[in-house]
């Protein structure tokens, strides 16, 4: 029955906490929103032509293979 002592202040202190830690974590989101923007301003056409040729290579090696061939990194 000890426990029913400290339940006001656990209420509190959870609160508390709770609204800090959702303040950080918003300010958190909004700053990783901008990384992510920055990341993708990054990409160039060349890049994601790249990235398709080399997907669709790898997909005619394991079309050619039947799946037989495939490498892991």
């Amino acid at each position: 029955m000890e426990y029913k002592l400290f339940l006001p202040l656990f209420k509190l202190v959870s609160k508390i906490l709770c609204h800090v830690f959702i303040v950080m974590l918003q300010l958190h989101i909004t700053n990783l929103k901008e990384r992510i923007t920055n990341a993708f301003a990054t990409i160039t056409e060349d890049m994601l032509e790249n990235t398709w040729r080399e997907t669709d290579y790898r997909l005619d090696v394991l079309r050619a293979t039947k799946a037989a061939l495939v490498e892991v990194y």
